[in-house]
């Protein structure tokens, strides 16, 4: 199987793999990259300049290495994502149980106990602070590297 071949093949697969929607520019300038360069490749062969053809050569497997870069970067920051809106979810979950803690050391009269719930709430309420601007900041991250 000559080189021409495989690349195709290889573009093949990682085409069924593309992303969709906002994430697709960069990737969209990788395929079109790797567009001119094929078709410079078959123009260098046809002519048989083959010190071009091997540039052309070289040019498309650092094309895919782009195209495969971006790919598990829009990966990674979804995965990022997801971990933050996780992280989210139990810290909401936390600050609704020490609110109810809060209500009933007050209810009981226990304010050392009250004291220390509200320290607790001031902390959670501290890391979310924290992750919704780390939620923001990978969304940023994710929408630069889509385009």
């Amino acid at each position: 199987m000559n080189v021409l071949a495989k690349v195709t093949l290889f573009g093949t697969l990682v085409s069924a793999l593309a992303a969709t929607g906002a994430q697709a520019g960069e990737i969209r300038r990788d395929w079109r990259d790797i567009h001119r360069d094929r078709v410079a490749l078959r123009q260098d062969e046809r002519d048989h300049n083959w010190q071009a053809a091997r540039a052309e050569r070289q040019d498309l497997r650092a094309d895919y290495r782009d195209l495969h870069a971006d790919r598990w970067d829009l990966r990674g920051d979804r995965r990022d994502i997801r971990g933050d809106r996780v992280d989210l979810r139990s810290d909401y979950r936390d600050v609704a149980r020490d609110r109810s803690e809060l209500r009933d050391d007050l209810q009981s009269g226990n304010y050392a106990a009250a004291r220390a719930e509200r320290q607790d709430l001031r902390n959670d309420y501290r890391d979310i602070r924290r992750d919704r601007q780390d939620l923001a900041s990978d969304w940023r991250d994710y929408y630069h590297d889509g385009r």
